[in-house]
C-alpha cells in the first residue's frame, strides 16, 4: 500500500509574484495516440488557463502524453505558454521539440515509456526561473539510474529562452550524492527575494535534504530529519503553506 505524507518546513516566506504569471497555464491527459484519439476516446492533452479570477479549461492535441509526470511554464508577462515537459521531452507553445530537449531524464525506461506514458515519478519535476537570469530557467527532477538496485539522482537542465528560440544548454546534472525518495520535490522562494529554496527525501529514510539555488549553484544547506523512515512503497509529499512561513 502507498502512502502519502507531508512535511512542512520553515524555510523562508513566498513573494507577492500575482504580477508574475509563470503558472497560468497547466497541462495534463495521457494516450494522446491521434488527432482523433480513437484509441482512448476518453483521454487527451487537456489545459486550464487562469484568467484573473476565472479558470478556463479545454483540450487539444499536442502530441505529447502526461501519465504521472508534467510541467509548464508560462510567459511572466502575458501568461501565454512557453514550454512544458513530460520528464522525458521539453516541447513549445507549437508542440515542437525544443533544441536539445529530446532525451531529457535518460534512464533504463526512456525507451519503453517516452511515447507511452513519460516519466511516471509523481511530485518529481519542477521548474523554476534561475535566479537573477531572466532568460534562463531551471528544470528540476528525479532521474532513475538503475532499476534493479532502486538507486536514483536528483537532476537539472538549464533551459535558455531568447526572443525567438528554446533550447536545453545542459541536462541531467546531478547536484547531489543522495539516492532521493519517489515524490516529495518542492521548491519555495527564499525571503531574500532571489534565491529558491529546493527540498526533498532521501529513499528508505526519514532525512529531508535542503538546497538552495542561487545564481551561481546549488548550495547544500541541511539536512532534516523526523518522522518515521518513508519506504518503497510510500510517496511522500512535501509542501509549503501559501505564505511560505512553514
Amino acid at each position: 500500500m502507498k502512502h502519502s505524507f507531508t512535511l512542512l518546513v520553515l524555510l523562508g516566506c513566498l513573494l507577492n509574484v500575482q504580477a508574475q504569471k509563470y503558472d497560468n497555464t497547466w497541462l495534463w491527459g495521457i494516450y494522446p495516440q491521434n488527432q482523433n484519439n480513437t484509441q482512448y476516446p476518453f483521454h487527451g492533452n487537456a489545459y486550464g488557463v487562469f484568467d484573473n479570477d476565472t479558470f478556463i479549461s479545454n483540450a487539444k492535441f499536442r502530441g505529447m502524453t502526461f501519465s504521472e509526470a508534467n510541467n509548464s511554464i508560462s510567459d511572466p508577462n502575458d501568461g501565454k505558454l512557453l514550454f512544458y515537459t513530460n520528464g522525458f521531452c521539453v516541447r513549445d507553445t507549437n508542440s515542437q521539440i525544443i533544441e536539445n530537449g529530446d532525451s531529457l531524464g535518460y534512464c533504463p525506461t526512456w525507451h519503453t515509456e517516452n511515447g507511452v506514458f513519460g516519466s511516471r515519478i509523481i511530485w518529481d519535476l519542477i521548474t523554476l526561473p534561475s535566479p537573477e537570469k531572466d532568460s534562463v530557467y531551471k528544470l528540476i527532477y528525479l532521474r532513475f539510474d538503475d532499476l534493479i538496485t532502486s538507486t536514483s539522482s536528483m537532476c537539472y537542465a538549464d533551459l535558455l529562452h531568447t526572443s525567438n528560440s528554446l533550447k536545453l544548454t545542459s541536462k541531467d546534472f546531478k547536484f547531489t550524492t543522495a539516492n532521493p525518495s519517489d515524490g516529495g520535490l518542492a521548491a519555495c522562494k527564499h525571503g531574500n527575494g532571489r534565491d529558491w529554496w529546493v527540498i526533498f527525501i532521501e529513499q528508505n529514510s526519514n532525512c529531508f535534504y535542503k538546497y538552495l539555488l542561487t545564481p551561481d549553484t546549488f548550495m547544500f544547506h541541511s539536512i532534516q530529519c523526523i518522522g518515521r523512515p518513508i519506504d518503497e512503497a510510500d510517496i511522500c509529499n512535501n509542501a509549503f503553506s501559501p505564505d511560505g512561513y512553514k
